[in-house]
């Protein structure tokens, strides 16, 4: 089998892996593949490996529906990915399911840190010399408050268990909680998704993109979210109507936002102009632990397959 990596900082070891049981080529330039070659990489090879940044669109789908293709992608979803290749039997899409978890949870709660300890305000206090006059009584502790994690997958699993440590009150809603007994030992309760945002101090939210997800957050049951309340996230832009988000910002009808988006999403920035907003550009999942974890993940599936 004749494998492609489109990133040219793939980890050694991972290749060296690959090489034991395929012929493998090594993106050797620092600019990934457009669609234009993406088209002929698929065609010419019968594996890729590909990160977030490839779109695997219908035009480049045409130019491999009649051939059996692997395509290895070091992400946990598979929205950059068209439903072609999805649907289609020929096609084995291998996503890495862990190894960025971890990675994701943490900046999750990097921004619930930095949101309601008042890091960004604090530090702009030191550096123009205000010092802390205005700011006594506006940090929040964790400890005791109700999170609302949205999604039992794999992330929201994790955040359900450091959420237990910082001493909080869990809820959560997902479609299927009988599935997700387990979490009961964390002093979890599953609610609907009204009550989770009309009840949490924090809400995160942690679902894949799909036709069912998209706005899932919107202009009928963001209005139950507390004026007090923080929301953050490091999934999709688009699971939220951010324009009715930035207008319940304006009128300081929720406290903060932070939300982790890939360039696709720049747009929405102008929508948050001013406000109690954070962003980071996709980077939740990319630490370099997470990124090695995922070399590995996709060699090691690829070569045990």
């Amino acid at each position: 089998m004749r494998v492609y990596v489109c990133l040219s900082d793939y980890s050694i070891e991972a290749v060296e892996l690959l090489k034991t049981k395929f012929d493998v080529t090594v993106r050797s330039e620092e600019q990934r593949p457009n669609e234009k070659e993406l088209c002929q990489l698929i065609r010419e090879y019968d594996c890729l490996i590909i990160g977030a940044r490839e779109k695997l669109t219908d035009t480049v789908y045409g130019f491999a529906k009649d051939s059996r293709k692997k395509i290895g992608t070091l992400s946990i979803g598979s929205d950059h990915i068209s439903k072609s290749f999805l649907n289609n039997p020929k096609m084995k899409i291998i996503t890495c399911t862990d190894s960025n978890v971890i990675s994701v949870v943490e900046h999750t709660f990097a921004f619930i840190l930095c949101l309601s300890k008042k890091i960004l305000i604090s530090n702009n206090a030191v550096l123009d010399n205000s010092g802390r006059a205005g700011l006594g009584g506006l940090p929040k502790d964790l400890f005791k408050h109700t999170i609302g994690v949205i999604g039992a997958g794999r992330i929201g699993t994790n955040v359900i268990k450091y959420a237990n440590c910082f001493g909080m009150k869990t809820l959560c809603y997902t479609r299927e909680p009988q599935k997700h007994s387990e979490l009961h030992k964390y002093e979890i309760e599953f609610v609907t998704l009204v009550d989770l945002l009309s009840q949490s101090d924090f809400i995160t939210i942690h679902l894949p993109l799909n036709d069912e997800t998209k706005n899932i957050l919107n202009s009928k049951n963001l209005p139950f979210i507390r004026n007090t309340a923080y929301l953050i996230n490091t999934s999709r832009a688009a699971l939220i109507d951010n324009k009715f988000l930035a207008k319940m910002l304006s009128s300081k009808k929720i406290a903060g936002f932070a939300v982790d988006i890939d360039n696709e999403d720049r747009e929405i920035i102008k929508l948050f102009d001013g406000l109690n907003v954070i962003f980071s550009p996709h980077t939740a999942g990319v630490t370099i632990d997470a990124i090695n974890r995922m070399d590995m993940e996709i060699a090691k599936k690829l070569t045990n397959d």
